[in-house]
């Protein structure tokens, strides 16, 4: 026999004492030996790209790569363009990740005239087209002039997500209208990032070289049919933005109840809820819970009902909701909502029909104001 555990000394167990794991790979092939050293070195390596060598030890998505090199120089084509260079991750096929897709719509340069009358005088935007119409009679040396009249600069475009790069590159007006997928973890908090200054390190400045401004969108799935947009916005109004793609269990308990033009990421007090039940860590809103629908119609009563005294404005807890003092259950169903004299300030939402076993429900000498919903008539 052959005693393993000697040939790994005090490395064969783990900082708690136990036995680890030791797994003996046979390689099918001599392609897959010859790559051996190309195995979780940062770099995704499509040999490796499956789940038997877990997507090259990771590196072949954002969400799973742990390296300083994770990405690097492996875009080559991105939003419809060939010879794109920059960092991603393409050949991301674990099927933990989520897709989202980012879908570029026109570029106009920061120079148009809609923007300079948005952000300068009319003063010194007379000065600036005076000094354009002095370059076109010649009277202006050609440097200046090739300011005035330089073409935009492309823009820079990075994804963060969970403190990860996931996408960085330069975009041009050629993608227009273009959009491209990523993979990133399921419920991750993002950030994306477009430059609008063509000099990022002083204020806004007439003659600044000009700058593409691009109206985008964000949404969540592989495509814009099947996708739900999370994010639209244009980056010259604001250059950077943080949002977060609903984990692949709420969404899909949730879309039942939210589609077309009700989607929920078109609903602020909704998607507020939807935050602070994915930042619970208890496990009490857990999307796979039976009772997760009341929990969640709880939660956005809340947010559009917060307490409207001075200082903590949740009524809703991280404890089990059939243990609020405000609730009654029935076999974990939730039958009772007492809420008067709470000093709420609000309306009352649709969501109030997903309480579906509710038998009472008193709001009593609040600040509730607004249309009481039809859907308090769904009530049993």
């Amino acid at each position: 026999s052959f005693d393993v555990s000697t040939s790994f000394s005090e490395g064969w167990f783990s900082a708690s004492g136990a036995p680890l794991d030791l797994y003996f790979i046979k390689f099918p092939n001599k392609t897959l030996e010859n790559n051996c050293s190309s195995l979780d070195d940062g770099v995704c390596n499509i040999v490796f790209n499956t789940y038997d060598y877990q997507y090259d030890g990771g590196d072949c998505c954002s969400g799973t790569c742990s390296h300083s090199n994770c990405g690097a120089e492996a875009i080559t084509e991105a939003f419809g363009m060939v010879n794109t260079t920059g960092i991603g991750f393409p050949k991301c096929e674990d099927p933990s990740m989520v897709p989202i897709t980012i879908s570029l719509e026109n570029f106009t340069s920061d120079h148009d005239p809609a923007y300079l009358t948005q952000t300068f005088t009319p003063e010194v935007i007379e000065e600036y087209e005076s000094q354009k119409d002095r370059c076109n009679k010649g009277e202006l040396p050609s440097e200046p002039c090739g300011i005035l009249y330089g073409n935009p600069i492309n823009p820079s475009l990075m994804l963060e997500c969970d403190s990860k790069t996931v996408l960085r590159l330069v975009i041009n007006p050629n993608m227009t209208n273009q959009t491209e997928t990523i993979f990133v973890n399921d419920g991750a908090r993002c950030t994306i990032n477009i430059a609008n200054r063509s000099k990022q390190d002083s204020g806004k400045y007439i003659y600044d070289p000009a700058i593409w401004y691009v109206n985008f969108a964000i949404f969540q799935g592989e495509s814009l049919d099947n996708g739900k947009k999370i994010l639209d916005m244009n980056s010259g109004e604001q250059g950077i933005s943080s949002f977060f793609p609903i984990t692949r269990c709420m969404f899909e308990r949730l879309s039942p109840y939210y589609n077309g033009k009700t989607s929920i990421y078109k609903k602020k007090f909704q998607l507020r809820a939807v935050k602070w039940m994915m930042e619970d860590d208890s496990g009490n809103s857990d999307c796979r819970d039976k009772f997760f629908i009341d929990r969640f119609a709880l939660s956005v009563m809340n947010f559009i009902d917060p307490i409207a005294d001075d200082g903590e404005t949740l009524w809703i807890q991280k404890t089990p909701q059939c243990t609020w003092p405000e609730t009654e259950c029935y076999n974990g169903n939730l039958t009772a909502l007492i809420l008067d004299n709470y000093g709420l300030n609000g309306t009352i939402p649709s969501e109030i029909r997903l309480l579906s076993s509710i038998k009472r429900l008193t709001l009593a000498d609040n600040n509730l104001s607004g249309v009481i919903p039809s859907e308090i008539g769904l009530l049993s």
